[in-house]
């Protein structure tokens, strides 16, 4: 995310947890800011929103990462 955004790409960062993406957001000393959008990648509703939004700030996406991480903290079936 850092070097993107240092390399002024505009970044999106998809993530449930919201509070998080904005601590990471924050650390891009950049022009342009990551933009955190909240999404559950288990209810397709939360996607296509999620999409729809980009599509409609954006335009389109010139390079999508997906970056999947564990908690060890908790089951899959719990959210935070």
């Amino acid at each position: 995310m850092k070097k993107l955004s240092s390399i002024e790409f505009k970044v999106i960062m998809l993530a449930r947890d919201l509070n998080r993406t904005n601590i990471v957001a924050e650390e891009c000393e950049a022009k342009y800011k990551p933009v955190p959008i909240v999404i559950d990648l288990r209810n397709s509703v939360s996607v296509e929103q999620a999409f729809a939004k980009i599509k409609e700030d954006f335009g389109y996406i010139d390079i999508l990462c997906a970056v999947a991480g564990v908690s060890l903290n908790k089951s899959p079936n719990q959210s935070n």
